[in-house]
């Protein structure tokens, strides 16, 4: 509710300085807000990465997060405040789950990483009750989620090559991909009823 009345007075001024019109309030509204929406994701990854000292964890957990779900979709929040909290609680439990999980066998994140295809490979993409996708949209974006999840395989693979522990990042952010996937399908059957 912050953000969109921060994006109407931001708005107002644009109309008033003359750099938009009001006929175009709506759409410059939303860019707005999903810019600082994004603004504030960057910084709260940040703020975490530098306060748990784990920066390097932060900016893969982002960048996974981030590109996936454009794709895949999931579980989507009614307003900023429970969407932050549901992203910083993710970020937060993912880089738990890795300093909890450091010593576990290798074949455990490629556990992880089965449970996250066959969720994407059966579900995606998940609807926003808020923005439904045509038949075609839906079958790209299955496309694109398939093959984003073949590159996170492959990113995986470089990182452990390269002895680099980030891959436990990659498997745990896509697990939390794939449950927020499986919590978004639970609430739209839920609100269906």
């Amino acid at each position: 509710m912050m953000i969109t009345k921060l994006c109407h007075i931001i708005a107002d001024s644009f109309i008033k300085e003359k750099i938009i019109s009001e006929e175009h309030r709506d759409v410059y509204e939303y860019g707005l807000e999903l810019c600082v929406s994004t603004l504030l994701g960057v910084i709260i990854t940040v703020v975490i990465g530098l306060l748990f000292n784990r920066f390097f964890e932060t900016l893969t957990f982002y960048i996974v997060f981030c590109f996936t779900r454009l794709f895949c979709g999931g579980f989507h929040a009614k307003c900023y405040l429970t969407c932050k909290i549901t992203f910083i609680c993710v970020l937060v439990l993912v880089l738990l789950s890795d300093c909890l999980l450091s010593g576990i066998q290798d074949y455990f994140w490629i556990i992880l990483y089965l449970f996250s295809l066959i969720v994407v490979c059966s579900f995606a993409p998940v609807e926003n009750p808020n923005k439904l996708l045509s038949a075609q949209e839906k079958k790209r974006s299955k496309i694109i989620s398939i093959v984003e999840m073949t590159v996170w395989f492959a990113v995986m693979g470089i990182m452990y090559i390269l002895h680099s522990n980030l891959y436990h990042i990659v498997a745990l952010t896509l697990f939390f991909v794939a449950t927020l996937m499986l919590l978004g399908l639970f609430c739209g059957s839920r609100d269906k009823n």
